[in-house]
């Protein structure tokens, strides 16, 4: 899922649905090595929540208790 939600970040759409061998294929498509953990928080930094794909609700829900929590 993780992969999912770095794609996510970068406003792709669908990513809950992916498979992992999908997301693995969709990290490559944007350069980012699987399980490469810098290369995944580069790719969030490098983006902000407004870029988050809407259909993300997993990713959406977490980030707003974080926002509220925080």
């Amino acid at each position: 899922m993780h992969e999912g939600w770095v794609l996510a970040f970068s406003g792709v759409k669908g990513t809950e649905g992916f498979s992992k061998q999908r997301a693995g294929e969709c990290l490559s498509d944007k350069n980012i090595a699987p399980k490469n953990t810098a290369q995944m928080v580069d790719c969030i930094r490098q983006h902000n929540r407004t870029n988050v794909a809407k259909d993300a609700e997993c990713l959406n829900k977490w980030l707003n208790k974080a926002e509220e929590i925080l």
